[in-house]
């Protein structure tokens, strides 16, 4: 079952299997013994945890699989919110964007309990390309690694633009100056592909 506020995304997750449910009670009523959420911020998932604790929806010994991009102290705060009543909870920060997501090729970063993430990882293979399931550690984890990659990302981007800036400046071609730097760091790939990201 899936819940969602923006009903668009409700009825596209019928293309996929999924049944549409009214409320977030819907989709808990039975007890799943796996429980996915994307959700706007960390903030929601205390409210959500807090909600589901209070109704008595979460079943003992199911696991709670959060792709959202989130606070890893928050992330920490939920699982032992959870762990009382006998859940576990993984924070499993996502890279790919909404291709990633509907061709099945993401890169998880996850924390939490290894052998819930044991327990999950086919399913979570489903969502994933191959091998970029990682487990990194204790709850928190996999929203602290994503944190930090998106910092990297937005730095890299960045001082690429910078640097096309100064070589304008100078003259010089971007392209050009790419292609010599890749060669470089033997990073080709990977550079040539900010490049035409930037254009």
């Amino acid at each position: 079952k899936t819940y969602d506020i923006n009903q668009k995304a409700v009825e596209e997750s019928k293309a996929f299997g999924c049944v549409p449910s009214a409320e977030l009670e819907d989709v808990v009523a039975e007890r799943p013994d796996v429980i996915f959420t994307s959700l706007p911020t960390t903030a929601h998932g205390k409210l959500i945890a807090k909600h589901l604790l209070e109704t008595g929806k979460l079943k003992p010994g199911s696991i709670w699989v959060d792709v959202t991009s989130g606070v890893p102290t928050e992330a920490r705060e939920i699982a032992e919110m959870v762990e009382a009543a006998g859940v576990s909870y993984l924070d499993a920060g996502v890279a790919g964007g909404p291709n990633g997501a509907n061709t099945g090729t993401l890169s998880m970063m996850v924390g939490g309990k290894e052998d819930a993430l044991s327990t999950v990882t086919p399913l979570l293979k489903l969502l994933s390309a191959p091998g970029k399931v990682t487990y990194l550690g204790p709850s928190g984890a996999g929203h602290a690694v994503k944190s930090v990659v998106c910092y990297i990302m937005l730095a890299r981007g960045t001082h690429l633009l910078q640097t096309n800036t100064h070589l304008q400046a100078c003259c010089l071609v971007f392209g050009r100056f790419l292609l010599v730097f890749a060669m470089y760091v033997r990073n080709h790939c990977s550079l040539i592909q900010a490049y035409r990201r930037l254009c």
